[in-house]
């Protein structure tokens, strides 16, 4: 790292962590190159997520809010895994922080629930739009993840 690694990832390494993490080496560097303007374009996706996630109230003090943003990440990284959520997605989120899938998963669930009854409804309308069922609520894990994915893709084109 000290002589300009991106990224290192310590030995054994999960063949599915390693393909996610190399997919979202290569969306950053995508990104950044697709930016405009220079003065526009020094955010990473790391950065973008943090924003729109502190946008749609999800609270930062939560393990829920690590898990989420690993989780955007990931999928930002290879949109496939969000066909797999719990096969591949919570493993590897949960690999990445030393618990369980199931733990991850709850985590996400419940920073989600935390934002969908304490953020501003406009806010989550606006984004989230007609893509919620309305007699559930607030969005699945899946969902959340899928929209907040798509929507980064979306803007750095």
């Amino acid at each position: 790292m000290e002589q300009g690694a991106a990224y290192c990832i310590g030995l054994p390494v999960d063949r599915h962590l390693l393909a996610a993490r190399l997919d979202m080496l290569r969306l950053r560097s995508e990104l950044k190159r697709s930016k405009a303007s220079p003065a526009a374009g020094k955010r990473d996706t790391e950065a973008e997520i943090t924003e729109l996630l502190h946008t749609l109230a999800v609270p930062a003090h939560i393990k829920g809010y690590q898990y989420l943003r690993e989780a955007i990440a990931l999928t930002l990284g290879n949109m496939d895994l969000i066909n797999s959520v719990t096969k591949e997605l919570y493993p590897t989120v949960a690999k990445r922080f030393g618990t369980t899938p199931s733990r991850a998963e709850r985590a996400i669930r419940h920073a989600i629930e935390v934002a969908w009854d304490r953020g501003d409804v406009d806010v989550l309308n606006g984004f989230f739009g007609y893509t919620i069922r309305s007699d559930r609520g607030k969005p699945t894990n899946s969902e959340f993840i899928a929209l907040v994915a798509d929507k980064l893709r979306l803007s750095a084109t």
